[in-house]
């Protein structure tokens, strides 16, 4: 399978033609290549097997917050292969993997700037509690020991802390990796600026661009 793009509304030329030309131009060549300019632009990497995966910024309807990168952490991933996207962004080999025997594809979206917050221990749970109200007490309540806590010393202790720190992980994929610190992680060193905002279906932007790649386990 190659590259295969999608570009929807009336500036998505204007404003990811570019990059997305450069991603399938440059894709799996295993060297960096100079992004072109990308104002005003994030993104992710979103997950599917079917086409109807694809149609908000996560394919888990229920989930109500996803991660995001910026401008700079999009222009890193010129150049490398689908396995290694994923890995810069924190897939684990495994989960690549398992992921792919699954039949799950991978398309990276562009939308236009959207509101989001660093993904800070802070940040994240603040946003978090507006938009899982149910959980925000409980959150807050556990909030001083996820911040001091990794996540096995925060799992083992049990309690509150352990049932945020499972929710956050089943229903946002916030993983065991995950630092507070604002950065994403590959071999647990930080590698992307992460940010955070409400997830919402393609059809809220007026203009946005799907990137297909293959991804080998």
């Amino acid at each position: 399978m190659t590259v295969q793009v999608t570009l929807r509304g009336p500036r998505a030329a204007d404003l990811f033609g570019s990059y997305a030309e450069a991603f399938a131009r440059c894709f799996g060549r295993g060297e960096r290549c100079a992004p072109p300019p990308l104002a005003d632009v994030c993104g992710r990497v979103l997950r599917g097997v079917r086409d109807e995966d694809f149609l908000t910024l996560s394919d888990d309807l229920a989930r109500r917050v996803v991660f995001m990168l910026d401008a700079q952490a999009l222009g890193d991933l010129l150049g490398r292969d689908g396995a290694d996207v994923l890995a810069q962004i924190g897939y684990a080999p495994g989960e690549v993997r398992a992921l792919v025997g699954r039949g799950v594809r991978f398309r990276l979206v562009l939308v236009p700037q959207v509101e989001m917050v660093r993904a800070t221990w802070d940040a994240l749970l603040d946003l978090v509690a507006a938009e899982y109200p149910e959980w925000g007490d409980r959150i807050r309540a556990a909030q001083a020991t996820l911040k001091a806590r990794p996540y096995a010393q925060a799992m083992a202790g049990g309690g509150e802390a352990a049932e945020v720190r499972a929710f956050l992980e089943r229903a946002l994929h916030v993983s065991p990796l995950f630092a507070g610190d604002g950065f994403t992680r590959r071999d647990g060193r930080a590698v992307y600026a992460e940010y955070a905002c409400r997830n919402r279906p393609l059809s809220e932007f007026a203009s946005w661009c799907l990137i297909e790649f293959p991804v080998t386990g």
